[in-house]
């Protein structure tokens, strides 16, 4: 005797009831997962999926961060601001990059490495922020 039914394979489900084969599951959107169980998940913040029926999704890479859900492309992945890098990959937000060390910053985007912010050159400091400014008068700052 038949005690339960079979979960539709890796990648697939089904919003139907009643189905008689495993072929009439359907394969997931691009956004989204089935790892499975059965059932269909969105991508969390960080992660991505640009291909349908897959069993998972896919981390935003280094330098990086996603802040939406059920993204379907890569180009969801933000770069980390200037200032900041990351050599961490799935961040779900700016606030999980890293500040470039004390006395080095930059303005680009996306750093993936603390070696890719830049020394402050002499007669500037880099604020808590990482702006670079002039030491303002009666001030000096001779190391870069």
């Amino acid at each position: 005797s038949i005690s339960k039914c079979n979960t539709c394979p890796l990648g697939k489900s089904s919003t139907s009831t009643g189905l008689d084969s495993a072929d009439k599951c359907t394969a997931c959107d691009k956004g989204k997962y089935a790892a499975g169980d059965g059932t269909i998940k969105s991508c969390s913040k960080g992660t991505y999926q640009d291909e349908t029926g897959k069993t998972s999704c896919k981390s935003c890479g280094t330098g990086k961060y996603g802040d939406t859900t059920t993204a379907i492309a890569e180009s969801a992945c933000k770069n980390c601001p200037s200032n900041t890098y990351s050599s961490a990959t799935g961040l779900d937000s700016a606030s999980k990059c890293n500040a470039c060390p004390a006395g080095r910053s930059s303005t680009l985007t996306g750093l993936t490495s603390s070696d890719e912010c830049i020394p402050v050159p002499s007669g500037k400091y880099a604020n808590a922020n990482g702006i670079v400014t002039d030491c303002i008068e009666g001030q000096y700052q001779d190391k870069q």
